[in-house]
């Protein structure tokens, strides 16, 4: 790809994204939508919330603790993110409001038509398997997706005791975490010997026990079994420190002995794991079958739409191969405009503003080349691309086929576009192909391959 354009990416200009846009849910049906809005998101900013409070404040006790956490936490921030630009999107009600009309004019059609009858009754199965799910989801989030035991020695236990019933399966009858083809991942991460820290376990896992006995109730029989009459801090501490699951060897005889070894075995969260599996797997196992008859009848509204639509509407994202067209265009948020970019000095701007404070401390390489870098030369811009996650990475092109630049991320606002495309606020985010020539010559010194890309000879 060469950096022949003289300017760039200019605000206005029509342009071109190649790339491979990873999953959207454009389709759902508005007792999805609705479900989604009402209930998923809310608790899971929620929980999400409170964990980046807990990894925050105890990130903030030193810096080692800072160093640990820190994965983890920047994981929370990103899904906490994400969770939030989406369901603004859904309060959005001119959006909803398409979402029923366009429903509305399908189902229309489809009832008109007797051979479009098994998709015309599609749309209340959807609705019907919703609302089993919306009953079994707060079990399966908290003893099934892990949400009652976030520590790393509970997920070791967890798979010990799955894997020792699931493997003496025939391949195609197993967990599809244990299938065959993903043995060997599966016992890199099990036999790790990554360091796990007591400290932050215990911090962890007694937050979780808490949040089980928030959702379930103290009398609840699955979690005073869990509890077993003690405080949740009480508990973790006792599981943690009691348990031998930090050694690898014991993982490997746990794993290698399978059953006979787990049904011998007394390590604390073992049992744990073990007291909590058979409700794991009877709510999991509601969740899944619910799952697949809601995609039995998408599959049947999508045939039909086809049959009715063609071309004229394209399937949801699914990491194939797409092309995007948008313009170079500033928005307007919290009654601000933004513009379509940004420049080189603003971001030695942002970091003075900011107090040199992480992530908005520069690299000292930068600091020091501050005098040689033309300040008015564009960094970033943003474009009205239809992208989502999967695009980063994906390049920028003009009309003639340049390179202008490369995206590598979307506003905030742009978060809806998993479940309806929007060009008034929603922003794919590119780095101008400007800025990196200029970062090239004057912060790494990289002439030769300046002249490379603007070229394409190599001297």
């Amino acid at each position: 790809m060469l950096f022949r354009s003289k300017q760039g990416a200019a605000e206005g200009e029509l342009t071109f994204v190649s790339g491979h846009p990873g999953r959207t849910e454009r389709l759902l049906t508005v007792a999805e939508l609705e479900y989604l809005r009402d209930r998923q998101y809310p608790i899971s900013l929620a929980y999400l919330k409170r964990r980046e409070v807990l990894m925050r404040s105890w990130s903030e006790r030193s810096g080692e603790n800072a160093r640990r956490a820190k994965d983890e936490l920047f994981g929370i921030q990103n899904s906490r993110k994400a969770r939030d630009g989406g369901h603004a999107g859904l309060y959005d009600p001119a959006l909803m409001e398409s979402k029923r009309q366009q429903e509305k004019a399908l189902r229309t059609k489809l009832a008109a038509n007797p051979t479009y009858a098994s998709a015309a009754l599609a749309f209340d199965r959807i609705q019907e398997a919703q609302g089993v799910i919306g009953r079994s989801e707060q079990r399966y989030r908290l003893l099934e997706a892990g949400q009652a035991f976030q520590s790393e020695l509970f997920d070791i236990a967890h798979i010990l005791v799955r894997a020792a019933e699931e493997y003496p399966k025939v391949d195609g009858e197993r967990l599809r975490e244990f299938a065959e083809a993903g043995r060997a991942s599966l016992e890199m991460g099990l036999f790790s010997d990554k360091p796990i820290h007591n400290d932050l376990e215990i911090l962890s896992l007694a937050d979780s026990l808490t949040y089980l006995s928030e959702q379930l109730g103290a009398e609840d029989p699955t979690v005073k079994k869990v509890m077993a009459g003690k405080s949740p801090r009480a508990r973790a501490v006792e599981l943690i420190n009691g348990s031998r699951l930090r050694s690898v060897d014991e993982r490997r005889r746990l794993y290698k002995g399978g059953t006979l070894a787990l049904a011998a075995s007394d390590d604390p969260l073992i049992l744990v794991a073990k007291a909590v599996d058979a409700e794991g797997r009877e709510v999991r196992q509601v969740m899944e079958a619910q799952a697949e008859i809601k995609k039995q009848a998408h599959a049947a509204i999508a045939a039909a739409r086809f049959a009715l639509e063609g071309k004229g509407r394209y399937p949801d994202a699914t990491f194939t191969l797409r092309l995007s067209y948008g313009v170079v265009k500033g928005y307007t948020a919290q009654g601000k405009q933004i513009p379509a970019t940004t420049s080189l000095g603003g971001i030695f701007e942002r970091s003075t503003e900011m107090e040199g404070r992480p992530p908005f401390d520069l690299p000292e390489r930068w600091q020091k080349k501050r005098r040689a870098i033309h300040a008015e030369v564009p960094f970033n811009f943003v474009s009205t691309h239809d992208i989502i996650g999967g695009n980063s990475g994906s390049p920028v092109v003009n009309r003639k086929g340049e390179f202008v630049g490369i995206i590598f991320d979307g506003n905030i606002e742009s978060l809806v576009l998993g479940f309806a495309y929007e060009e008034t606020q929603a922003r794919a985010l590119s780095v101008h192909s400007a800025g990196i020539l200029e970062a090239l010559r004057s912060v790494y010194a990289a002439k030769p391959l300046v002249e490379e890309l603007v070229t394409g000879q190599r001297k």
